[in-house]
């Protein structure tokens, strides 16, 4: 191949970490995911760490929706979550600028301000973090 055949995924590829992680039982999954960018809601959100927050933050799976340990044959009060493994050299953040209105049905864009900072510290949102 080319100098240039992997080009993009040096310069923007990382790595997206997919985690259920068992409250009821010692187990857990994790399956990696490569990523270019990642999409942030921006909806009701002042600032971009608070988009990353609900970003990483994951949903509790419990009730009729828990998961289940094949190593336990049973169901599990189980944290559903995704964080960054591998950061790229350069990030790319997508903001969800467009919603769906059901009353107009086409997509409005969101004016909402969004504020950022100069310097990102991402440490928080990895895995590590």
């Amino acid at each position: 191949g080319t100098p240039q055949a992997n080009l993009l995924r040096d310069l923007f590829g990382g790595t997206l970490c997919n985690q259920l992680i068992c409250k009821g039982c010692p187990h857990g999954s994790e399956r990696e995911e490569p990523f270019y960018s990642i999409s942030l809601e921006v909806k009701n959100k002042k600032t971009l760490q608070e988009s990353l927050d609900l970003f990483v933050e994951g949903e509790m799976l419990m009730g009729d929706n828990k998961y289940y340990c094949e190593k336990c044959e049973k169901g599990v009060d189980t944290l559903k979550r995704c964080c960054v493994r591998q950061l790229p050299d350069t990030l790319l953040l997508h903001l969800k600028r467009f919603e769906f209105n059901l009353d107009q049905m086409r997509n409005v864009k969101l004016n909402d301000r969004l504020e950022f900072p100069m310097l990102l510290n991402m440490e928080p949102y990895t895995k590590e973090g």
